[in-house]
């Protein structure tokens, strides 16, 4: 199975994703009870993605490859 390298975020990064995330997780949550029991159609999924995105996902993203390729960068 594959695992993630243990990477190391700086306390800015760490800071920084840690609050986007509790945001993204937060709505992710409510969101997917929301479209499993059927009180949120389907239809709206690419607004949802869209608000996943709003909310900062794509710079945590970019935080977490960051500290990866940092990783990498002094693993050779």
């Amino acid at each position: 199975f594959l695992q993630m390298p243990p990477i190391t975020l700086t306390v800015d990064e760490a800071s920084e994703r840690n609050d986007i995330m509790q945001q993204v997780d937060t709505y992710a949550n409510e969101k997917k009870l929301q479209f499993i029991t059927g009180a949120e159609d389907l239809e709206n999924f690419d607004a949802y993605v869209a608000e996943l995105e709003a909310l900062g996902l794509g710079r945590a993203i970019e935080i977490t490859q960051e500290t990866t390729d940092r990783f990498f960068a002094n693993a050779q």
